[in-house]
């Protein structure tokens, strides 16, 4: 009887495994608003890392962005996706994923420039 339950239980950690995909949406502003950064991030399943499209509008700049992939359960804004605004022109944004590997983002948002790097 064991034995033919086996079978059963693999298929149902199985497909649990491949839910969890989706489209996480976060968005964060400068202090003063000259400056807009959105999280766009999605995956197929949960086993896979989700992509990361990283887009920031600062004064009369074009929007740019930044891509990448992070491995995470949820993605939360002050859990695991956060923005430290040093002040109007310079903020921090973290990324800490499933095995507390934190991966950093420096932007410097100035009416002369911006720039997104990953440090």
């Amino acid at each position: 009887m064991i034995h033919r339950l086996i079978p059963v239980l693999l298929l149902i950690f199985t497909l649990q495994a491949c839910e969890g995909g989706g489209v996480t949406y976060i968005t964060d502003k400068s202090p003063a608003g000259h400056t807009t950064i959105t999280v766009n991030a999605s995956r197929s399943v949960a086993l896979e890392p989700w992509k990361i499209n990283l887009q920031v509008k600062a004064y009369d700049f074009k929007e740019g962005s930044l891509k990448f992939e992070i491995y995470a359960g949820e993605l939360k804004q002050d859990e695991n996706v956060n923005f430290d605004w040093k002040d109007e022109n310079n903020c921090i944004i973290s990324f800490t994923q499933s095995d507390d590997v934190v991966r950093k983002f420096q932007l410097i948002a100035t009416p002369d420039r911006v720039q997104l790097a990953e440090i």
